[in-house]
């Protein structure tokens, strides 16, 4: 899945995770976790985690509605990026994507947590 992991998960944003009425601002959400497992590492350099969270949603009525997004993150080890970042003090929002790029992890796959019984 890695390979068209990029389209994929802005699909699954954009369709389950961020309802398109928080664009127009006609609706709040938010997610809130409840767990995350420790990691387990699945294959050399490949880990996944386990997320437990509900995104919880509040429309222009006040009406509330929570929606369970439970799921598998599957990450693997990618050499650290160095930072070129080529301005004197950059954008925050930059900073930020530069300092996740230099952790040393990248995610691959998100699908939906199976609940062993």
């Amino acid at each position: 899945m890695e390979s068209g992991f990029r389209e994929e998960f802005l699909t699954l944003l954009g369709r389950d995770i961020v309802p398109q009425t928080v664009f127009s601002g006609n609706h709040q959400s938010i997610v809130r976790f409840y767990s995350v497992s420790e990691p387990r590492q699945v294959a050399t350099a490949k880990w996944e985690v386990d997320i437990v969270a509900t995104r919880v949603d509040r429309n222009a009525n006040g009406e509330i509605s929570e929606i369970p997004l439970n799921r598998t993150i599957t990450l693997k080890a990618i050499p650290p990026i160095e930072p070129t970042l080529g301005e004197e003090e950059p954008l925050a929002w930059r900073r930020k994507v530069y300092s996740l790029s230099t952790n040393g992890l990248m995610i691959t796959e998100v699908i939906p947590l199976k609940i062993k019984s």
